[in-house]
């Protein structure tokens, strides 16, 4: 709501009056409060649900509920036309801390566990951001990641294969 009356009265109104000022002020104000409280949910969601990967290897709980809350946060701010800079910041405040915590929750796995895990978390976020274009440098980023756990597995099954084999 905030950046269309904004827009709009930049517009119709002199940059600097009282008013317009006023509502700069207030949308940044409630971008930064949003941004705070949505920090303390994350970080309360990795202590409390992301902290041990399931034994099915599948995104926890946790994953789940937070990527499911910056979806719908994303297509809230989709509509209401916030610059792409408050999307990023939005995007981060979720992604970066949940790597974080899905990476520190799968350092407790074995070797090809925690690549599965990874994996299937980074799938998961890769499929929740997709569908923005300003995401594209992050979505380059959660590939490198996904490579690089493909790389592990890829190793990890050739070394298996080998002793195995006795080769």
């Amino acid at each position: 709501y905030f950046p269309f009356t904004n827009k709009h009265l930049l517009r119709k109104s002199d940059e600097k009056s009282g008013l317009t000022r006023g509502l700069t002020e207030c949308e940044t104000t409630s971008c930064d409060t949003l941004l705070e409280k949505l920090g303390a949910i994350v970080r309360k969601e990795i202590m409390e649900r992301v902290s041990l990967p399931p034994k099915d290897l599948n995104p926890s709980p946790g994953v789940d509920y937070l990527l499911s809350l910056l979806r719908d946060l994303l297509s809230v701010a989709r509509v209401s036309n916030y610059h792409h800079e408050f999307l990023n910041k939005l995007v981060s405040s979720v992604l970066d801390p949940l790597l974080e915590g899905v990476n520190v929750s799968a350092s407790r796995l074995s070797t090809i566990d925690m690549a599965v895990y990874l994996l299937n978390c980074l799938h998961l976020m890769q499929t929740t951001v997709t569908l923005y274009e300003f995401i594209d440098d992050r979505l380059e980023r959660l590939q490198a990641q996904c490579d690089a756990q493909i790389d592990t597995l890829t190793s990890e099954q050739a070394s298996s294969l080998v002793a195995n084999l006795n080769l």
